[in-house]
């Protein structure tokens, strides 16, 4: 498991204008998940983390997941390196030569945005309710 603060260290302002939509779909003790959709293509991301606290707080450390293609080709492989990584077996583990040669520890920015917008108590959680938002 890593620090998400280390994972989140270099996230930029224009990351958080990226997406037009956060929602939380789990909130569980040591257990967050929700999406991220993209105001660009309208693509949803899934992101899951799983935490060694009962609730995020900033001495988490935590294990990753999104289903986007920068997350698999670039961060994946390091991330399970460092036990980091939720369902290792849903990826093709290589190292990344060409995004990550340095095989840096990061995520992508669905995963820093989100973890971001937890910690600061910003995600709104989804209502399953027909109507309700």
């Amino acid at each position: 498991m890593v620090h998400w603060v280390e994972l989140t260290k270099d996230i930029k302002p224009k990351d958080m204008l990226d997406f037009g939509e956060f929602r939380e779909t789990k909130d569980e003790p040591g257990l967050i998940a929700g999406f991220v959709v993209s105001k660009g293509s309208g693509n949803a991301y899934s992101i899951q983390v799983q935490m060694d606290t009962h609730s995020l707080t900033d001495k988490s450390k935590v294990k990753v997941f999104c289903n986007c293609d920068n997350f698999k080709f670039q961060w994946a492989y390091v991330l399970h390196r460092h036990d980091a990584l939720i369902a290792p077996q849903n990826f093709i583990l290589l190292p990344p030569k060409i995004t990550n040669p340095n095989q840096a520890v990061g995520c992508c920015k669905h995963i820093k945005v989100f973890l971001e917008l937890k910690y600061k108590a910003e995600l709104r959680r989804l209502n399953m309710v027909k109507g309700h938002v």
